[in-house]
């Protein structure tokens, strides 16, 4: 009868690896890693006046205006998100009576106005999109190969509930291999993501300005910072599943499984 062999050092790492699981994938999948610094001209570029209806009749805008409160020297502005990209994902809110309703996109309307639309980061918006440079491509594949290794190891961590041993190799030890392997994958990725910021489709949010490790008109957002909370938990993770391995091994705890008859057992 199969056993769920549980200790604290083993719930420590099964916590620490889901989180880390989570938290990392969360990160390299949000397009919060560069985020535009509006100002009030770029904002009307994108977002729809408050108080103007606008009308597409023959592919031609024709607009009709409310009167508008002369106290009020500049048009006010609908609900805006500024535009944000990162290695997979990038998205911002664009009028959504000049919107093109492209089939690739992903769309929410913020308001009546204003739609909010995201789209894979390696093409611009726009009827003839631009295609990022290789080294972007390069390491948004790289992620993705990360990713993937996270996802194998998401697996692997509930099969140590109620396994030991896979194909004769220690199951901790496996996925240790697996956290460690993709720690180091994504860890590439993030150094080499911002080599490639000089990229068509970045400059498309950051400027002319932006360059290699060079951010232009742009601010760091929070899913660097949570991407690389989440490589240092995996490495952590990693570490401790040798310390899981060894504790779950010795011949204490074989000792104790053998004489328990519970399908539960706790390692003290």
């Amino acid at each position: 009868m199969p056993r769920i062999i549980l200790s604290w050092i083993l719930l420590i790492w099964i916590t620490c690896s889901f989180l880390s699981v989570l938290i990392t994938i969360t990160s390299f999948f949000s397009s919060h890693w560069l985020i535009r610094i509006e100002t009030p001209e770029t904002r009307q570029l994108t977002a729809c006046p408050q108080h103007n209806i606008l009308s597409i009749v023959n592919n031609n805008i024709d607009i009709d205006s409310f009167s508008i409160n002369s106290n009020k020297s500049d048009i006010e502005l609908t609900q805006f998100i500024p535009p944000s990209i990162g290695p997979w994902f990038r998205c911002q809110s664009v009028c959504s009576k000049l919107s093109d309703y492209n089939g690739n996109l992903l769309n929410w309307h913020l308001s009546d106005d204003t739609l909010f639309k995201c789209q894979l980061s390696m093409w611009g918006f726009g009827a003839n999109p631009a295609i990022a440079n290789k080294v972007i491509w390069i390491a948004a594949s790289i992620s993705m190969i990360g990713c993937c290794l996270l996802g194998a190891s998401f697996i692997f961590i509930l099969l140590t509930l109620c396994k030991r041993e896979i194909c004769d190799h220690s199951v901790f030890s496996c996925t240790g291999s697996l956290l460690g392997s993709a720690d180091l994958i994504l860890l590439t990725s993030l150094i080499m993501w911002p080599a490639g910021w000089d990229s068509v489709t970045i400059r498309e949010v950051c400027g002319g300005s932006v360059g290699p490790y060079s951010k232009g008109n742009c601010s760091m957002s929070w899913a660097p910072l949570t991407a690389i909370c989440g490589i240092v938990l995996l490495l952590i993770s990693a570490i401790l599943s040798i310390a899981v391995d060894k504790s779950i091994t010795t011949q204490t705890a074989t000792r104790q499984i053998l004489l328990n008859e519970k399908s539960c057992v706790f390692l003290h």
